[in-house]
Protein backbone atom coordinates (compact mmCIF):
# COMPACT_ATOMS: atom_id res chain seq x y z
CA UNK A 1 0.00 0.00 0.00
CA UNK A 2 1.36 3.37 -0.99
CA UNK A 3 1.58 6.09 1.56
CA UNK A 4 1.62 9.66 0.23
CA UNK A 5 3.82 12.02 2.10
CA UNK A 6 3.94 15.66 1.08
CA UNK A 7 7.24 17.38 1.74
CA UNK A 8 7.19 21.17 1.92
CA UNK A 9 8.93 21.70 -1.41
CA UNK A 10 8.10 18.54 -3.33
CA UNK A 11 5.83 15.49 -3.49
CA UNK A 12 7.37 12.22 -2.31
CA UNK A 13 5.63 8.82 -2.57
CA UNK A 14 6.94 6.26 -0.13
CA UNK A 15 5.99 2.61 0.27
CA UNK A 16 5.93 -0.77 -1.43
CA UNK A 17 6.15 -0.26 -5.17
CA UNK A 18 6.32 3.52 -4.73
CA UNK A 19 8.78 5.91 -6.33
CA UNK A 20 10.47 8.85 -4.63
CA UNK A 21 10.85 12.30 -6.11
CA UNK A 22 14.04 13.85 -4.70
CA UNK A 23 13.38 16.89 -2.52
CA UNK A 24 13.82 20.16 -4.33
CA UNK A 25 16.73 22.50 -3.47
CA UNK A 26 16.17 25.66 -1.46
CA UNK A 27 14.82 28.73 -3.21
CA UNK A 28 17.49 31.42 -3.50
CA UNK A 29 16.22 34.96 -2.98
CA UNK A 30 17.19 38.52 -2.27
CA UNK A 31 16.04 39.87 1.07
CA UNK A 32 15.87 43.53 1.91
CA UNK A 33 18.26 44.97 2.18
CA UNK A 34 20.92 43.54 -0.16
CA UNK A 35 21.24 40.04 1.28
CA UNK A 36 21.32 36.72 -0.57
CA UNK A 37 19.36 34.08 1.36
CA UNK A 38 18.04 30.54 0.94
CA UNK A 39 14.44 29.58 1.75
CA UNK A 40 14.73 26.03 3.10
CA UNK A 41 12.15 23.25 2.82
CA UNK A 42 11.10 23.75 6.46
CA UNK A 43 10.30 27.42 5.84
CA UNK A 44 13.38 28.81 7.58
CA UNK A 45 15.65 31.32 5.89
CA UNK A 46 19.46 31.09 5.90
CA UNK A 47 21.61 34.06 4.99
CA UNK A 48 24.34 33.36 2.43
CA UNK A 49 26.13 36.62 1.69
CA UNK A 50 25.72 40.30 0.93
CA UNK A 51 24.34 40.78 -2.58
CA UNK A 52 21.37 40.99 -4.94
CA UNK A 53 19.52 38.89 -7.53
CA UNK A 54 20.98 35.45 -6.75
CA UNK A 55 20.83 32.77 -9.45
CA UNK A 56 21.57 29.07 -8.95
CA UNK A 57 24.19 27.46 -11.13
CA UNK A 58 23.24 24.02 -12.52
CA UNK A 59 23.66 21.43 -9.78
CA UNK A 60 22.76 23.95 -7.05
CA UNK A 61 26.22 23.92 -5.49
CA UNK A 62 27.04 27.54 -6.33
CA UNK A 63 25.27 30.87 -6.80
CA UNK A 64 25.99 33.91 -8.90
CA UNK A 65 24.77 37.29 -7.68
CA UNK A 66 25.31 41.03 -8.02
CA UNK A 67 27.16 43.13 -5.48
CA UNK A 68 27.52 46.89 -5.35
CA UNK A 69 30.85 48.60 -4.77
CA UNK A 70 32.65 51.84 -5.52
CA UNK A 71 35.23 52.63 -8.18
CA UNK A 72 38.49 54.29 -7.12
CA UNK A 73 36.84 57.56 -8.15
CA UNK A 74 34.03 56.95 -5.66
CA UNK A 75 31.32 56.09 -8.20
CA UNK A 76 28.88 53.26 -7.52
CA UNK A 77 29.04 50.14 -9.70
CA UNK A 78 27.48 46.66 -9.77
CA UNK A 79 29.35 43.50 -10.75
CA UNK A 80 28.84 39.73 -10.79
CA UNK A 81 30.17 37.46 -8.06
CA UNK A 82 30.13 33.69 -7.56
CA UNK A 83 29.97 31.85 -4.24
CA UNK A 84 29.38 28.44 -2.69
CA UNK A 85 25.85 27.87 -1.44
CA UNK A 86 27.05 28.45 2.15
CA UNK A 87 28.60 31.81 1.22
CA UNK A 88 32.22 30.65 1.29
CA UNK A 89 34.81 31.30 -1.42
CA UNK A 90 33.11 34.37 -2.92
CA UNK A 91 34.89 35.60 -6.05
CA UNK A 92 34.30 38.67 -8.21
CA UNK A 93 33.83 37.78 -11.90
CA UNK A 94 33.30 41.13 -13.63
CA UNK A 95 34.97 44.52 -13.30
CA UNK A 96 32.73 46.56 -15.55
CA UNK A 97 33.21 49.95 -13.98
CA UNK A 98 30.41 52.30 -15.00
CA UNK A 99 28.83 49.80 -17.44
CA UNK A 100 26.52 48.59 -14.70
CA UNK A 101 25.62 44.90 -14.55
CA UNK A 102 21.86 45.21 -14.16
CA UNK A 103 20.42 41.70 -14.70
CA UNK A 104 21.95 38.22 -14.66
CA UNK A 105 21.09 34.64 -15.56
CA UNK A 106 22.82 31.27 -15.91
CA UNK A 107 22.13 27.94 -17.60
CA UNK A 108 23.51 25.19 -19.81
CA UNK A 109 26.28 22.60 -19.49
CA UNK A 110 28.97 23.80 -19.07
CA UNK A 111 27.26 26.73 -17.34
CA UNK A 112 26.91 29.94 -19.32
CA UNK A 113 26.42 33.25 -17.52
CA UNK A 114 24.44 35.97 -19.28
CA UNK A 115 24.14 39.53 -18.08
CA UNK A 116 22.73 42.84 -19.22
CA UNK A 117 24.59 46.12 -18.86
CA UNK A 118 24.31 49.57 -20.39
CA UNK A 119 25.59 48.25 -23.74
CA UNK A 120 23.53 45.10 -24.18
CA UNK A 121 23.39 41.41 -23.28
CA UNK A 122 26.65 39.48 -22.89
CA UNK A 123 27.63 35.90 -22.16
CA UNK A 124 30.70 34.52 -20.40
CA UNK A 125 31.92 31.39 -18.65
CA UNK A 126 31.68 30.93 -14.89
CA UNK A 127 35.31 31.99 -14.46
CA UNK A 128 34.52 35.36 -16.08
CA UNK A 129 36.25 34.54 -19.37
CA UNK A 130 35.12 34.30 -23.01
CA UNK A 131 32.90 37.35 -23.01
CA UNK A 132 30.64 37.73 -26.10
CA UNK A 133 28.09 40.42 -26.99
CA UNK A 134 24.84 38.69 -27.95
CA UNK A 135 22.42 41.64 -28.18
CA UNK A 136 23.31 45.30 -28.50
CA UNK A 137 20.34 47.25 -27.13
CA UNK A 138 21.84 50.23 -25.27
CA UNK A 139 20.42 49.03 -21.97
CA UNK A 140 16.70 48.42 -22.67
CA UNK A 141 16.75 44.81 -21.41
CA UNK A 142 14.73 44.65 -18.21
CA UNK A 143 15.60 41.12 -17.00
CA UNK A 144 16.84 37.88 -18.52
CA UNK A 145 17.17 34.10 -18.13
CA UNK A 146 19.32 31.45 -19.85
CA UNK A 147 17.53 28.29 -20.98
CA UNK A 148 18.57 25.11 -19.11
CA UNK A 149 20.02 23.69 -22.33
CA UNK A 150 22.13 26.85 -22.75
CA UNK A 151 20.94 27.54 -26.31
CA UNK A 152 18.70 30.55 -25.76
CA UNK A 153 18.29 33.66 -23.63
CA UNK A 154 14.85 35.04 -22.79
CA UNK A 155 14.83 38.72 -21.95
CA UNK A 156 12.19 41.30 -21.14
CA UNK A 157 12.47 44.84 -22.52
CA UNK A 158 11.45 48.25 -21.31
CA UNK A 159 9.08 50.24 -23.48
CA UNK A 160 10.77 52.64 -25.90
CA UNK A 161 9.14 54.92 -28.52
CA UNK A 162 7.39 52.73 -31.08
CA UNK A 163 8.00 49.51 -29.13
CA UNK A 164 5.96 48.35 -26.11
CA UNK A 165 7.13 46.19 -23.25
CA UNK A 166 7.83 42.72 -24.63
CA UNK A 167 9.49 39.34 -24.12
CA UNK A 168 12.21 38.30 -26.57
CA UNK A 169 14.14 35.06 -27.08
CA UNK A 170 17.58 35.13 -28.71
CA UNK A 171 19.59 32.16 -29.96
CA UNK A 172 23.04 32.26 -28.34
CA UNK A 173 24.86 30.92 -31.41
CA UNK A 174 23.02 32.60 -34.31
CA UNK A 175 21.91 35.71 -32.35
CA UNK A 176 18.57 35.46 -34.12
CA UNK A 177 15.71 36.95 -32.10
CA UNK A 178 12.03 36.11 -31.86
CA UNK A 179 9.32 37.95 -29.94
CA UNK A 180 7.57 35.53 -27.62
CA UNK A 181 5.18 38.17 -26.25
CA UNK A 182 4.49 41.69 -27.46
CA UNK A 183 2.71 44.05 -25.09
CA UNK A 184 0.16 46.72 -25.92
CA UNK A 185 -0.45 50.29 -24.77
CA UNK A 186 -2.12 48.73 -21.73
CA UNK A 187 0.99 46.78 -20.69
CA UNK A 188 2.66 48.24 -17.58
CA UNK A 189 5.68 45.91 -17.60
CA UNK A 190 7.07 42.54 -18.66
CA UNK A 191 9.58 41.09 -16.22
CA UNK A 192 11.29 38.10 -14.57
CA UNK A 193 11.44 35.40 -17.28
CA UNK A 194 12.12 31.85 -16.05
CA UNK A 195 12.53 28.69 -18.17
CA UNK A 196 10.90 25.31 -17.70
CA UNK A 197 13.55 22.58 -17.14
CA UNK A 198 12.96 21.18 -20.65
CA UNK A 199 13.55 24.64 -22.21
CA UNK A 200 10.11 24.48 -23.89
CA UNK A 201 8.30 27.24 -21.93
CA UNK A 202 9.05 30.64 -20.45
CA UNK A 203 7.06 31.94 -17.49
CA UNK A 204 7.15 35.69 -16.85
CA UNK A 205 5.56 38.53 -14.89
CA UNK A 206 3.04 40.72 -16.75
CA UNK A 207 1.46 43.95 -15.53
CA UNK A 208 -1.64 45.23 -17.38
CA UNK A 209 -3.38 48.57 -16.84
CA UNK A 210 -7.09 47.80 -17.24
CA UNK A 211 -8.19 51.40 -16.78
CA UNK A 212 -8.60 53.85 -13.92
CA UNK A 213 -6.90 52.52 -10.82
CA UNK A 214 -7.22 48.91 -11.95
CA UNK A 215 -3.89 47.19 -12.57
CA UNK A 216 -3.54 43.43 -12.96
CA UNK A 217 -0.17 41.87 -12.17
CA UNK A 218 0.26 38.16 -12.74
CA UNK A 219 2.33 35.27 -14.04
CA UNK A 220 1.96 33.98 -17.58
CA UNK A 221 3.69 31.30 -19.65
CA UNK A 222 4.46 31.10 -23.38
CA UNK A 223 6.54 29.00 -25.73
CA UNK A 224 9.73 30.63 -27.10
CA UNK A 225 8.09 31.00 -30.53
CA UNK A 226 5.14 32.91 -29.06
CA UNK A 227 2.63 30.05 -29.13
CA UNK A 228 0.53 28.74 -26.25
CA UNK A 229 0.26 31.97 -24.20
CA UNK A 230 -1.63 31.28 -20.97
CA UNK A 231 -2.22 32.88 -17.60
CA UNK A 232 -1.08 30.94 -14.54
CA UNK A 233 -1.79 33.24 -11.60
CA UNK A 234 -2.91 36.77 -10.73
CA UNK A 235 -1.60 39.02 -7.94
CA UNK A 236 1.91 37.57 -8.21
CA UNK A 237 5.30 38.20 -9.79
CA UNK A 238 8.96 37.02 -9.75
CA UNK A 239 8.27 33.47 -11.00
CA UNK A 240 10.96 30.77 -10.62
CA UNK A 241 10.47 27.30 -12.15
CA UNK A 242 11.43 24.34 -9.95
CA UNK A 243 14.16 22.00 -11.28
CA UNK A 244 11.72 19.08 -11.53
CA UNK A 245 9.24 21.19 -13.51
CA UNK A 246 6.34 20.53 -11.12
CA UNK A 247 6.15 23.97 -9.50
CA UNK A 248 6.60 27.67 -10.09
CA UNK A 249 7.56 29.75 -7.05
CA UNK A 250 6.32 33.34 -6.91
CA UNK A 251 6.03 36.49 -4.84
CA UNK A 252 2.57 37.62 -3.82
CA UNK A 253 1.20 40.35 -1.58
CA UNK A 254 -1.80 41.64 0.27
CA UNK A 255 -2.83 44.75 2.19
CA UNK A 256 -3.34 44.26 5.90
CA UNK A 257 -6.79 45.63 6.87
CA UNK A 258 -5.57 46.80 10.27
CA UNK A 259 -2.91 49.17 8.98
CA UNK A 260 -3.25 49.27 5.19
CA UNK A 261 0.37 48.17 5.03
CA UNK A 262 1.37 45.81 2.23
CA UNK A 263 2.93 42.46 3.13
CA UNK A 264 4.67 39.99 0.83
CA UNK A 265 4.87 36.20 0.89
CA UNK A 266 6.47 33.47 -1.24
CA UNK A 267 4.25 30.74 -2.67
CA UNK A 268 4.26 27.99 -5.26
CA UNK A 269 1.80 26.73 -7.86
CA UNK A 270 1.72 24.05 -10.53
CA UNK A 271 2.39 25.38 -14.06
CA UNK A 272 -1.23 24.58 -14.97
CA UNK A 273 -2.44 26.98 -12.28
CA UNK A 274 -3.51 24.37 -9.71
CA UNK A 275 -2.65 23.76 -6.04
CA UNK A 276 -1.50 27.23 -5.06
CA UNK A 277 0.05 27.32 -1.60
CA UNK A 278 2.15 29.69 0.49
CA UNK A 279 5.66 28.80 1.61
CA UNK A 280 6.08 31.81 3.92
CA UNK A 281 3.48 33.77 5.90
CA UNK A 282 2.36 37.28 5.01
CA UNK A 283 2.86 38.53 8.55
CA UNK A 284 6.45 38.98 9.68
CA UNK A 285 7.73 39.09 13.22
CA UNK A 286 8.80 42.46 14.58
CA UNK A 287 12.35 43.15 13.50
CA UNK A 288 12.20 40.80 10.52
CA UNK A 289 14.44 42.26 7.78
CA UNK A 290 11.82 42.14 5.03
CA UNK A 291 10.26 40.16 2.19
CA UNK A 292 11.99 37.79 -0.23
CA UNK A 293 12.40 38.91 -3.84
CA UNK A 294 14.23 37.97 -7.08
CA UNK A 295 13.59 34.25 -6.68
CA UNK A 296 15.73 31.47 -8.21
CA UNK A 297 14.94 27.76 -7.81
Amino acid sequence: MLVGMMSFLGLMLVGCGGSATPPQPPIAAERCCLHVVLLRSDGTVAEVTEGMEPRWLPGHHKLIFKRSSETPAGQATQDIWITNRDGTDSTQLTFNGLDQVRFIGVGGTPPLIAYADDVGIWTMTINGQGRHLIVRDNGIADSLAVSPDGSKIAFATNAVPGHPYSLHVVNVLTKRQTIAFRGTIHTCSVDSPTWSPDSQWVAFSLCTDTGGLNIDSGIWAVKPNGEGLRQILLNADSPAWSPNGEWIAFDTWKELPQTGEGKNAVGRIHPNGSDKELLTPFEYDPGDPGPLEALSW
